[in-house]
């Protein structure tokens, strides 16, 4: 059983090794967060918080015998490759700022006390370069291509006449997605959440899912959100996989209302030009390569399970939620309100630049090319949306150039913008101990 992320408290005037005066002795806190049948690695990286959190106040070596005379020799040095500041918890690592030989000082008595071998340190890249690398080469080659589908210079003066108005509110929109996303999960927990802590969290959430593949990072943040907010883990859990639940069903639904609503006001034929059938081949090709991922055995074992376990979780609560109707209200409201805000950025930067298409067919485009973008294994569906969503609008007649420049706008408003701040945010939420 492991209590992740929570700290030892200490007891003044307690003994502890040679220390008298100001000592202090580690007792269990936080127990209703632990987790049962933890692996070998979260055990290990919940000794490392103790002997460092411990070591603080008492010492090196009272730390580290403490610890063998109650765990023995064997877990402990399992510790070993997580005593690094990237395995410790925001307190923990502020604390260690006045102690900077702490760390070492810990490894080499555990090896004097336990006769251990050096070890090498747990690899806990929490960003990896290559990854990031690899987002941006992608991003960049297919920004520079996209133009170039159409027409370098159609699309250059699509951009020189845009109505610069217009991205006031497509800007004012993006930012409501945020606050109609914290107000679905806020809808989803059981508890109660603080609404400003979870609006920052969906700001932080903006960078996590910049750097992992369809909506894996904002998963990870929600979850880890809830948990240090003090819901325990199989409620997090639970409230994650109900809020993508219902905003995968309001998706559907509202593509349905929009499907239809753009059949009824007699819109005319929907036909590709040339050059947009590459990027629907693109769109297509990404999606599909999601849908194989999902079913090659190896990568199946590591994103079904947890994708069927959401599902089963979110059902389950289903009754929990039908019996609060401000939470039903919240959830649904929430998750209608983040999908209609896009779908206002996406109707106002195509009136920046006099794209002509009624609200219905934008509609009906963006939510068309989101279910694409969802299915793409690229951040954020990279590629696989702008991509679907430059056909289906040229498709409904809005010129090339016009389209691909307001597309690259959307995303830059909605995707690419909110990373910076995003990243900022999840910063201070770590260091502040809120993921």
């Amino acid at each position: 059983m492991a209590a992740r992320g929570h700290q030892p408290h200490h007891t003044p005037g307690v003994r502890t090794g040679s220390r008298c005066d100001e000592a202090a002795a580690a007792v269990r806190a936080a127990f209703d967060d632990a987790r049962v049948a933890a692996s070998p690695d979260d055990l290990a990286r919940d000794t490392a918080q103790m002997l460092v959190a411990t070591a603080v106040p008492v010492g090196v070596d009272a730390a580290v015998g403490a610890a063998v005379e109650a765990m023995g020799d064997e877990p402990v040095v399992a510790a070993m490759p997580y005593l690094q500041p990237l395995a410790l918890p925001g307190p923990t690592r502020r604390a260690l700022r006045r102690h900077k030989d702490l760390l070492a000082g810990l490894r080499d008595r555990i090896r004097a006390v336990t006769g251990a071998e050096e070890v090498p340190l747990a690899r806990l890249e929490r960003i990896r370069p290559r990854t990031l690398v690899s987002i941006v080469a992608f991003a960049v080659a297919f920004y520079v291509l996209l133009p170039q589908l159409a027409d370098v210079q159609r699309t250059a003066d699509a951009a020189s006449r845009a109505e610069l108005g217009w991205l006031i509110p497509a800007f004012l929109a993006s930012c409501a997605t945020y606050v109609f996303a914290a107000v679905a999960m806020i809808g989803s927990v059981p508890q109660r959440v603080p609404f400003w802590a979870t609006l920052r969290m969906q700001v932080a959430s903006s960078f996590a899912s910049r750097i992992a593949p369809a909506n894996t990072g904002a998963l990870a943040v929600g979850v880890r959100f809830l948990q240090r907010a003090g819901t325990p883990p199989t409620v997090a859990a639970t409230a994650v996989g109900l809020n993508t639940v219902a905003g995968f069903v309001v998706h559907l639904l509202l593509l349905a209302a929009f499907v239809a609503w753009t059949g009824r006001s007699g819109v005319g034929d929907f036909s590709l030009p040339d050059a947009t059938v590459v990027l629907l081949v693109v769109a297509i090709v990404l999606a599909a390569s999601g849908i194989l991922i999902a079913v090659v055995p190896p990568l199946r074992r590591k994103v079904v399970p947890p994708l069927v376990a959401q599902v089963r979780t979110a059902i389950g609560s289903l009754a929990d939620v039908v019996t609060d109707p401000w939470r039903v209200l919240a959830l649904v409201g929430g998750s209608i309100g983040v999908t209609t805000s896009y779908i206002a950025a996406l109707a106002a930067t195509i009136a920046a630049f006099d794209g002509g298409l009624s609200l219905p067919q934008i509609g009906t485009a963006y939510l068309v090319a989101a279910a694409v973008g969802s299915v793409a294994p690229t951040p954020g569906g990279l590629g696989a949306l702008e991509a679907a969503l430059v056909s289906l609008l040229t498709g409904y007649g809005m010129p090339d150039g016009r389209a691909i420049a307001a597309v690259l706008t959307f995303r830059l408003l909605t995707f690419w913008l909110p990373v910076l701040p995003g990243w900022v945010v999840f910063q201070r939420m770590q260091s502040n101990d809120e993921l």
